[in-house]
């Protein structure tokens, strides 16, 4: 028997999720005022329900993606943009899905600080939080370390100073309890592919 051991880059699909996908995998555009378009737009808001109640949001709160990786992108570039501040607040250790458009947001004008990490591979020194920002960053878990960063801690600091912010949970949603509303979090980025579901399937929570 042959066992796949790297379920930190990738889960196989589960059975459930299988016969999911293969059940709803003719509905077509949920958009649509037809009945066929009717019922797949019902598929759709159940979904958004289901998984409101388990990630503890609200399912206007829930926006499907294509991939963790999208969710990060409209996440991070989102926040800065209705944003009037250009300092932004990352970690050195984030996922390219973050990194890379924060340091892009960079080159555009963006001021970009690295919170500093110590040889816990956890973030060491939340000071830089207690300045006004556009937006911080923060993964919950590392995606080679599986180090779990003080979200919690960064979230309460940035918000006292009014920052939104972005918590990259694409290494923790469908292995650890996720309650949106008690973290405090302004977005919060999953993929289903990490925990048994189908690749090119992602999430971000954004609240209300």
């Amino acid at each position: 028997m042959r066992h796949f051991l790297d379920h930190a880059a990738t889960s196989p699909m589960r059975q459930g999720a299988v016969d999911a996908w293969v059940e709803h995998a003719g509905m077509l555009n949920p958009g649509g005022q037809y009945g066929s378009g009717r019922a797949a737009r019902r598929v759709l808001d159940d979904a958004r329900e289901e998984i409101a109640a388990l990630l503890g949001a609200d399912p206007v709160e829930v926006i499907f993606t294509a991939s963790g990786t999208e969710a990060d992108n409209l996440a991070v570039t989102g926040l800065y943009g209705v944003s009037p501040l250009e300092r932004v607040l990352s970690t050195p250790i984030e996922h390219p899905a973050v990194l890379e458009p924060v340091k892009a947001l960079g080159r555009t004008g963006a001021s970009l600080e690295l919170l500093p990490v110590g040889s816990d591979g956890r973030v060491a020194d939340l000071s830089a939080l207690d300045e006004p920002a556009a937006v911080a960053c923060c993964m919950w878990a590392n995606n080679e370390t599986g180090a779990l960063q003080p979200v919690e801690q960064v979230v309460a600091r940035a918000a006292a100073a009014g920052t939104p912010v972005h918590v990259d949970a694409v290494q923790v949603v469908g292995h650890r309890a996720v309650d949106f509303h008690d973290l405090g979090a302004t977005t919060l980025a999953a993929s289903a592919h990490k925990f048994g579901g189908p690749r090119s399937g992602g999430l971000l929570l954004a609240r209300r």
